[in-house]
């Protein structure tokens, strides 16, 4: 006789519908993006979904679209003080950095207790020159939340404002708390050794650091500085040849002078920071510049290893072309001119 047909078991029509709903919902799930759009447009007048979208936009590199979602959840809820933090940092990727100051304090008038808060006000100040007031809303968020980027933040906000002890100490517990960035802690510590005038341990350390092929161009300039200073001059060339190969633009030419002159200045007499000088004016495409530097190189030491490239140098000297180069705006770049010219 034939048999009726045997119905699915409910356990295997749950998972199929399962299954298909959740295939139905996979491109939503791809990314954090399209998951907060999907979101946004689900609840429209929920003011966290335009924040979480805004932030979602932001790491996607768009932050023109983070700022339009981030004011829409100011909009929604006036108090939110994680939109004005978010749009603190889409603003300052925008280069609106007077709207993005505003933006955070804002969003500690409404939550004082933020670490984040403090930790982005922190990084403005610092990248505004301000290091002191930078190093004090770093300390307000640490005591709030210990957090190994803000601990680097805080060294280079004390490092700015000439606290080189505190500095110090600041490196030494983000290099124990983050070993793998240990490289590039090691260069920044040993500059602030190198301030504190203890030149063994600066040159220990700018070396090991130095040693790196991967190291940026801040470690790199000080390792020349350093090795100018405290160490082998004529071995300083080679790393700021280095720097500048890393420092593709030019960013770090005029501290590097500022630092390199300040050895001059200290009563050092080291004919090698003329050369240094020479490299870091010919890449800033001074040659005037860079020509006088041969010249105090050859006066100081004529017969020096460096002499035949002073030399060479010092035979493209045209007075004439003294006044044009010494005037010459050098965007993002004046202060290594007003260095090199004035002395």
């Amino acid at each position: 006789a034939p048999r009726p047909a045997r119905l699915l078991p409910p356990a295997f029509a749950l998972c199929a519908v399962l299954a298909l709903g959740t295939s139905l919902r996979l491109p939503v799930w791809a990314s954090s993006l399209r998951l907060f759009q999907d979101c946004a447009r689900r609840a429209p007048r929920a003011a966290s979904a335009w924040v979480n979208l805004g932030v979602a936009q932001l790491g996607a590199g768009n932050a023109a679209a983070s700022e339009s979602s981030l004011r829409r959840a100011i909009a929604l809820d006036p108090a939110h003080a994680r939109a004005y933090d978010n749009l603190a940092l889409s603003l300052e990727h925008q280069g609106r950095m007077a709207e993005a100051r505003q933006a955070v304090q804002r969003a500690l008038e409404l939550e004082p207790a933020s670490a984040e808060a403090h930790f982005n006000l922190a990084g403005l100040l610092l990248r505004a020159g301000q290091g002191p007031e930078a190093a004090s809303h770093y300390r307000l968020g640490l005591a709030l939340r210990e957090d190994p980027r803000a601990r680097l933040g805080l060294a280079q906000a004390l490092s700015e404002a000439g606290d080189s002890q505190g500095a110090l100490d600041a490196y030494d517990v983000y290099g124990r708390e983050s070993p793998a960035d240990s490289l590039e802690t090691r260069g920044a510590r040993a500059w602030e050794l190198y301030r504190l005038g203890r030149c063994p341990e600066a040159l220990a350390d700018a070396r090991a650091a130095g040693a790196s092929e991967g190291i940026s161009s801040g470690p790199l300039y000080n390792l020349g500085v350093i090795e100018l200073a405290c160490g082998e001059p004529p071995r300083a060339a080679d790393a700021c040849r280095r720097a500048m190969a890393a420092d593709s633009a030019g960013l770090g030419l005029g501290s590097a002078a500022g630092d390199v002159v300040g050895v001059l200045r200290s009563g050092r007499k080291v004919p090698e920071a003329h050369i240094l000088l020479g490299l870091l004016a010919g890449r800033a495409g001074l040659i005037q510049a860079r020509a006088r530097e041969g010249e105090r190189y050859l006066a100081a030491s004529a017969a020096g290893a460096d002499a035949p490239l002073a030399r060479e140098w010092a035979r493209q000297r045209d007075p004439r072309k003294d006044r044009e180069e010494s005037t010459r705006p050098l965007p993002q770049m004046d202060d290594l001119r007003q260095l090199l010219w004035p002395r």
